[in-house]
Parts: structure tokens; C-alpha cells; sequence
């Protein structure tokens, strides 16, 4: 199998989390998106340079060239990559510091969210993941 185009990191106990993975796996038809979950206890973040720390914060993506991108920017390119073009161009379009403030109060609250949202997306918070 080719290596993706990118690889998202992403937190597998968060249900918000899980179920935009699951949307995006179902409509990368070309294969060009990689997923893995930070919360296996097979993952190691020192292998791809990051901190645990720094993946429970935002969203990383590893671009095939070898490059790291963060929040709305590894968002943008995984919408691009699934031709999510009416999600990927409001990102575009809004001013980095805005959509980068509301990617990140979305992503510190994202447990939170699970919690009041979450049976919408799926599984409610396993393990008391919410919790974090």
C-alpha cells in the first residue's frame, strides 16, 4: 500500500474525534488520507517528533514530504484531500487568527463536547475520556 498523502493524527477517545476520522476514511476514495490514534498504547509521539502533549492539543497531520502541520491547517488539507470543498474554503477564506482561536477553543473543549454532544457522534466518552 503507497504511503498517504497525510496522516492525521487523531485522539481516538474523543467521539467528535472519531466520527469526523470515520467521515474522512469513508470518503477518501483516492487513499490519500492516513489516520493514527494517539491514544493506542502501541503509539509513540517521540517517533514523529511531537509530545503527547502537543497531540492532545491540536490537531497534527504528517504530510508524505515530511512536513508537520497543526489545527487548521492539517484540517484544510484532509478536507482538500476528500474534495470537501465547502468545508475546506470557508477555512481558507476566514483570517488564520480567527480560525486558528476558534479551531483551538474547539479543540480545549472538545472532551467537554463529548460529553453534552457526543451520543450524536457515536460512543459516549469510553473510559471516562471526556474527563481530560
Amino acid at each position: 500500500m503507497a504511503q498517504p498523502k497525510l496522516t492525521l493524527f487523531y485522539d481516538g477517545s474523543c467521539p467528535i474525534c472519531s466520527w469526523e476520522k470515520h467521515n474522512l476514511m469513508s470518503r477518501d476514495r483516492r487513499g490519500l488520507l492516513g489516520f493514527i490514534d494517539i491514544q493506542s498504547p502501541e503509539f509513540d509521539p517521540g517517533v514523529h517528533g511531537v509530545t503527547m502533549q502537543m497531540l492532545m492539543a491540536r490537531m497534527h497531520g504528517l504530510t508524505d514530504d515530511g512536513r508537520m502541520i497543526v489545527g487548521v491547517d492539517a484540517l484544510i488539507e484532509a478536507y482538500r484531500a476528500v474534495g470537501w470543498w465547502w468545508a475546506y474554503l470557508p477555512l481558507s477564506i476566514i483570517p488564520g487568527r480567527l480560525a486558528n482561536l476558534a479551531y483551538g477553543w474547539f479543540a480545549d473543549h472538545r472532551h467537554e463536547l463529548s460529553r453534552r454532544f457526543g451520543h450524536w457522534f457515536g460512543p459516549v466518552c469510553e473510559k471516562d475520556a471526556c474527563r481530560k
